[in-house]
């Protein structure tokens, strides 16, 4: 009777188990407890998928046969589309192809945009080199987007989300960048931004003579440009709600020990908007290291002037900054901002409280930057601001203002963005927030691209943890040992007494 009972109770278990497996199947769940979502798709990518209007099927070619290192990013990408297909509510389809099977699917897979690429595969306890598939396609009505091959499964969501909002969306938006006076260039100096915009916008270099209609506009550098451009801008831009990003400098920087501020008028020019660009240099106790040529070798040291933005210098509720956890600006100007009737004036990023200004003689080698002495000689500074609305200036006042003011055009360029991501983040984040009323993929590059810097502690808090360490740890163990000994007598003594 009692064998039998036990018996029951296993065959009970396994019914259980049985049917919670069934639901479990049933039921797509999964933890991720990273701090920054790493292994869930983002807000972004669940509004772009809940906005279709039309059936997204994606086809995976993918080889039977792959090199031990990509099976693991084989499961990521399988668990990450099965979250998209999840979150769609039936908008996505996800097809697995293996192409190796048969000719008529290598023609499909290479039709669809999915190469073949050699891979070496161990066969039979030998090293075999083999042709095969891993990449994927997109079909939206009669459009398709490819990734010929998946190097990797971290920026995967970006690339999935932009190729399906550029298919939804029909045609890009056209951002075009008007450049400060032949001193920068995609090809010399911005080719890192053009190519991350260029998945999701066209983007188009702007002359004097060819400033056009488009959905955004990028302003790289005022110093040089001429007043004629500068009053189209104006009028032709800003003045009829076309949204701009203004890279603005207040010093023209070279490659001699001082800079060059420029002209006044130029700097000034954007004043009736609420923001004048200072002709000065901004240094900060909060800076990055800066290599330097030595008499035989280089060295880093900390820079002054290339200012280090840490969280608590970004305004959070400004949406496009809200996550960053750093920034690196090198050798921006401060910004005057003016209250404006009309307008909503919002500075979203600031030094820290330890930073301060040259003026007239801009030095830039740091052998020659001195360090004030005084806590009242340091500020914080504004070095950038978000405004818009619709001032009383404007004839036409159901025009909303959408400018944004960076008082620094170099953070961009391609030495700057390789060494720090999040100088990339921001601006793609920002070009998003001003192109799609629901703010684009800032979300997705905030998972992937952040640079997470230690955070500083103040004097008082290293001293703290010094003498803890030389002193606190010592006493700790001293006191821990004397109260087992205690307790190990106390032990001893009562077992002394039982046995008596």
């Amino acid at each position: 009777m009692h064998s039998n009972r036990k018996i029951l109770n296993i065959v009970y278990l396994f019914v259980v188990l049985v049917v919670l497996n069934f639901i479990s199947s049933m039921v797509y769940v999964r933890a991720d407890i990273t701090a920054n979502h790493r292994y869930t798709i983002s807000k972004a990518t669940r509004r772009v998928l809940s906005d279709l209007k039309d059936i997204v099927v994606i086809k995976v070619f993918f080889s039977k046969q792959l090199p031990s290192e990509l099976l693991p990013v084989k499961n990521q990408v399988q668990d990450l589309l099965e979250e998209y297909r999840v979150a769609s509510h039936g908008k996505l389809h996800i097809m697995y192809i293996d192409p190796t099977k048969s000719r008529q699917l290598a023609r499909e897979a290479i039709s669809a945009g999915v190469q073949p690429v050699q891979m070496n595969v161990y066969q039979k306890d030998q090293l075999q080199m083999i042709r095969g598939y891993f990449g994927l396609a997109i079909f939206y009505g009669d459009k398709k987007e490819s990734i010929p091959i998946i190097k990797n499964a971290n920026g995967l969501e970006y690339e999935l989300t932009s190729r399906i909002m550029r298919l939804s969306e029909g045609k890009n938006k056209l951002i075009g960048f008007v450049f400060d006076g032949g001193n920068h260039s995609f090809d010399k100096d911005y080719s890192r931004v053009k190519k991350t915009l260029s998945k999701i916008y066209s983007v188009k270099a702007l002359t004097d003579s060819t400033l056009e209609p488009v959905d955004m506009l990028v302003v790289a550098g005022i110093g040089n440009l001429q007043d004629s451009v500068l009053h189209k801008i104006e009028s032709d831009y800003i003045d009829k709600g076309v949204p701009v990003i203004m890279l603005a400098d207040g010093a023209d920087i070279g490659t001699s020990a001082f800079a060059k501020t420029f002209p006044m008028d130029k700097l000034a020019y954007f004043a009736r908007y609420g923001f004048k660009i200072n002709p000065d240099l901004v240094l900060d106790r909060s800076c990055e290291m800066a290599p330097f040529k030595g008499q035989y070798f280089i060295v880093e040291q900390p820079y002054p002037l290339w200012i280090k933005i840490l969280p608590q210098g970004f305004n959070e509720k400004v949406p496009f900054v809200r996550g960053l956890k750093s920034l690196m600006l090198p050798w921006a100007s401060s910004l005057d901002l003016t209250k404006t009737k009309g307008l909503d004036i919002k500075p979203f990023i600031k030094t820290s409280s330890y930073a301060w200004t040259q003026k007239g003689a801009l030095m830039l080698n740091p052998q020659f930057i001195k360090t004030p002495n005084s806590r009242d000689a340091y500020s914080s500074y504004a070095l950038a601001a978000y405004i818009t609305g619709s001032p009383a200036f404007l004839k036409d006042t159901t025009v909303n203002i959408r400018l944004l003011v960076i008082s620094n055009s170099k953070f961009l360029e391609d030495r700057y963005t390789a060494a720090f991501p999040s100088n990339l983040v921001l601006f793609a984040n920002a070009v998003d927030y001003m192109c799609f009323s629901k703010g684009g993929l800032s979300s997705i590059r905030l998972k992937t691209n952040l640079m997470r810097p230690i955070k500083p502690l103040s004097l008082s808090a290293k001293n703290t943890v010094k003498y803890f360490n030389i002193i606190g740890m010592p006493i700790l163990f001293i006191l821990l040992g004397l109260i087992f000994n205690i307790r190990r007598k106390k032990r001893l003594a009562k077992i002394q007494e039982e046995m008596q």
